[in-house]
């Protein structure tokens, strides 16, 4: 992984989300190229690199946006995401000094949960953030227990969706209270951020939380979502290892597993 530079593509987009620069997320470029064994070209050199810390403050993945138009994307026959690390599952980004804030807000998506993050120190809002990959991630279960946790994801069928099955998954996990923020009434943290600042965003993120509802599920259990009786501990069979769905992500992009070295 190269560092960002000043002017560059990758640098110009996380300006656009007020991001560039702020300590609490790494980022970077790709060197080179990254294809599968098989040939098929996977993200594109100079494509934006997200680094995954993990609840410990240490990298648990690298998730990769390739830059472009979703037509540019399409005519290239490229995913918007895709991780360094096949087979390693999707875990959920957290925010600096994970695990000293007085709450758990859970964001859908990683730079939407970096921009909350921000947002929130601005304001002195003491709250753990975790950036969910996408409608479809699944968020870190450990130390879920006995917390609020605030809960907000894209006014959306999928993101009514996955407020719906993070909120069972935190009130299995023994959360103290599951609470919904409303909904911003354009666009998301990232555009927020970047449009009014950190400190604006923060108040905005304030009165969100202060008009927070209490969750309710709606589900009837006949929809599959995960049942879970007790908060897993962090071992392999964790759920944010079993990867997403939403994000055009699979185990079978050989050659990503393989650290080739300048990653």
């Amino acid at each position: 992984m190269a560092p960002l530079m000043e002017g560059s593509r990758a640098a110009l987009d996380l300006q656009a989300r007020g991001l560039l620069g702020w300590h609490g997320l790494q980022a970077g470029t790709l060197r080179q190229d990254f294809r599968s064994r098989a040939g098929k070209l996977l993200a594109h050199a100079g494509a934006l690199c997200l680094v995954l810390t993990g609840p410990d403050g240490i990298p648990w993945g690298l998730k990769v946006r390739n830059l472009g138009t979703p037509s540019d994307l399409q005519t290239a026959g490229l995913d918007r995401y895709v991780y360094r690390l096949a087979a390693h599952g999707a875990p959920a980004w957290c925010s600096p000094e994970y695990g000293h804030g007085n709450a758990l807000l859970i964001v859908e998506g990683e730079l939407n949960g970096a921009a909350a993050s921000r947002a929130l120190l601005a304001s002195g809002l003491a709250l753990d953030v975790q950036g969910l990959a996408g409608a479809g991630g699944v968020p870190h279960l450990k130390g879920m227990a006995g917390r609020v946790v605030y809960l907000y994801a894209d006014p959306d069928p999928a993101g009514l969706s996955c407020i719906e099955r993070v909120g069972q998954l935190a009130q299995a996990a023994g959360a103290a209270e599951v609470r919904v923020l409303t909904s911003l009434e354009a666009g998301d943290f990232c555009d927020l951020l970047g449009r009014r600042g950190a400190a604006a965003s923060g108040y905005c993120l304030r009165d969100l939380l202060n008009r927070s509802e209490l969750w309710q599920s709606c589900n009837t259990g006949k929809t599959g979502l995960p049942q879970i009786k007790a908060a897993p501990s962090e071992e392999k069979t964790e759920l944010w290892q079993c990867g997403t769905t939403s994000q055009g992500w699979t185990a079978t992009d050989g050659g990503w597993g393989i650290n080739r070295g300048g990653w």
